[in-house]
């Protein structure tokens, strides 16, 4: 599934106990329409991820989500 960064509405990262000691977790971006949501798990730092996202996005103007 592809999801235009002019569609992104929100990007989360959700950590559970592991997942903070050893810096891992889930990366989950939610769009409009009908692509919906993408949950990618158990990824390596995945707050670089969504201000890599957050950044790329921002540049089509901005949302009060991100």
């Amino acid at each position: 599934m592809a999801v235009g960064l002019d569609k992104i509405q929100d990007v989360t990262c959700e950590y559970g106990i592991l997942g903070r000691i050893f810096g891992f977790g889930d990366l989950i971006i939610e769009s409009a329409g009908t692509e919906g949501k993408l949950v990618f798990e158990g990824m390596p730092s995945p707050k670089k991820f969504k201000w890599a996202i957050e950044r790329e996005a921002s540049r089509f103007g901005p949302r009060s989500a991100l």
